[in-house]
Formats: structure tokens, C-alpha cells, sequence
């Protein structure tokens, strides 16, 4: 899924209405830091809560409710534990606030304040305001995996198809809540909308960089790829946004790694490159 980007971090939100003073964001840095690391917003959902979400119910609240990190992931660093911690936090925070009161009458000082951090805090780790609807604490993952699978010379539906088991008790599970309003904010809001074409279009190509690194493809055929995966499963997200996500998504989903399948058995994705024509050679 899409995330914020280094590159997004120069942008600064549009100005708010209203403005936090900065009195009253100033608690302390220390103070902020130690706050935002040690909350814990949220609560598991029950096995029950979880099998009726997947199916697409209707979302209530928006907290995180799984874990940063499930079995079978990679275990992070002390630091980097705390600035997972704290991007859920500040995350969850804002998309509760964006959910009752609208995308665009939300302040990054707003959000800031009502988490406990600092507004730098937040530039520094979303970029812009569109980033704490845009980061995906799960595309790392993805990613990893894919590499991984594509490595051990899986085929690219085997190796999309275990990426997303990996992650899908927690993203589409636990998370499910969340899932669905940042699906909803990515497309409804028209600037977070833009903003997601220009990072998913970074994660394709970082995916294709992977890809590439297998050795079963060049990088501008790793490209192609990439891009079809992951439009693809964008447009799956659009179908269960349109149907009201109501649909079966892990359904939907699991026709498109069959369709993805049946395309490599019939098709030579391995063979020539697709990479730039040169348009001044003669023809």
C-alpha cells in the first residue's frame, strides 16, 4: 500500500483555519517524546471481531489494533521500535481527527497537539499531511517478501501472493478499521489522491529495483511488472470502496493472483526487455 515519501517532506500542508497557538503545543520536548512513545492506543480485536471484518463489515473505530510487529517479522531495534510506536500513535491520532471533522479542517498543529508531539515531529516522519493518511507501516514488508520469494525463484503470483499472507492478519484483520478509512481518504480527498500517484509510483519502482536484483528480469521489464501488480491491486480497492466495502476483498484479491498466474503460464515474462525504444534509429 502507498506510504509517505523523503520526497513529500519538503511540502508543507496547506495553511489550517485554525492554528494551534504555539503555547499550547509546546509541552516540552522531552515530555512530548516520552508521551508519544509509551501510549498505546488501541485494543486487539477478539477472533470473533476479526472473522467479520475480513469479510468487509462496516469500520468503527479507527485505532490500530494489531501489533507493530507480527511473528515472522524481522525484530527491530530499540530506536527503531519507539519510532514505529510513536508513527502508530501520532497515525492513529490524526485519522481519528480527520474522520470527525474532515480531511482539509485539520491542522498538522491539531494533530500534533492532540498527540503529544511536536508539529516537527511530524514533518520529519509523515512529510506532509497527506503522509499520515499515505504511510503504510506495511509496505517494508511487503516488499521484503516479494524480494525474498522472487530470490528463491518463486514465481512473481507466488511471490505477490505470499507477500500479502504475510501481512494480512494485521493489515486487513486487526487493522481493518484503519484499512478502510485511509482507503476511503486516498480516494475521496483530491490532494491526498495526487500525493498517492506520485509515492505508489516510488514503491513500484523500488519494487522493481528487488525484482531486478533476482536476475530473472532487467529493470525496465522489473518496472512493467511492478506497475501491473500494483495498479492492480489498487483497482481491486476501488471496487470494494465502490461496492461499500461490503465485498469479499481477500476474494477479489485472490481472482487477481490467479489471473496473474494463468498470464505467466501462458505468457513469457521472462524473455527481451522492455525497456526504451530509441526513437532516433532508423526503422
Amino acid at each position: 500500500m502507498p506510504r509517505s515519501s523523503a520526497a513529500d517532506s519538503g511540502k508543507r500542508a496547506a495553511t489550517p483555519r485554525d492554528r494551534v497557538s504555539a503555547g499550547t503545543v509546546g509541552k516540552g520536548a522531552a515530555r512530548r517524546g516520552e508521551r508519544a512513545t509509551s501510549a498505546q492506543p488501541g485494543e486487539r480485536a477478539t477472533s470473533a471481531q476479526a472473522g467479520k471484518r475480513a469479510t468487509g463489515a462496516q469500520p468503527g473505530d479507527t485505532q490500530f489494533t494489531g501489533t507493530p510487529l507480527e511473528s515472522g517479522a524481522p525484530r527491530l531495534g530499540l530506536r527503531a521500535r519507539k519510532k514505529a510506536a510513536t508513527m502508530r500513535h501520532v497515525q492513529s491520532v490524526a485519522l481519528e481527527m480527520f474522520k470527525k471533522h474532515g480531511f482539509d479542517a485539520v491542522s498538522i498543529e491539531q494533530v500534533a497537539d492532540a498527540a503529544l508531539v511536536s508539529p516537527s515531529t511530524l514533518y520529519r516522519y509523515f512529510g506532509t499531511k497527506e503522509g499520515l493518511v499515505l504511510h503504510d507501516e506495511y509496505d517494508d514488508r511487503i516488499r521484503d517478501s516479494l524480494s525474498s520469494c522472487l530470490a528463491d525463484g518463486l514465481s512473481l503470483a507466488e511471490s505477490v501472493n505470499r507477500a500479502l499472507e504475510e501481512v494480512w492478519g494485521g493489515h486487513f484483520v486487526q487493522d481493518m478499521d484503519v484499512t478502510v478509512l485511509r482507503t476511503r481518504l486516498c480516494l475521496e480527498v483530491p490532494s491526498i489522491q495526487g500525493a498517492m500517484a506520485r509515492i505508489v509510483n516510488e514503491e513500484v519502482d523500488a519494487i522493481a529495483r528487488a525484482a531486478a536484483e533476482s536476475g530473472r528480469w532487467d529493470f525496465p521489464t522489473a518496472r512493467v511488472l511492478a506497475s501491473g501488480v500494483i495498479w492492480a491491486i489498487i483497482a481491486v480497492l476501488r471496487n470494494w470502496y465502490d461496492g461499500g466495502f461490503t465485498t469479499n476483498l481477500r476474494e477479489d484479491i485472490d481472482r487477481f493472483v490467479t489471473m496473474l498466474s494463468a498470464m505467466e503460464a501462458t505468457s513469457d515474462l521472462g524473455g527481451g526487455s522492455l525497456g526504451a525504444v530509441d526513437l532516433g534509429a532508423s526503422s
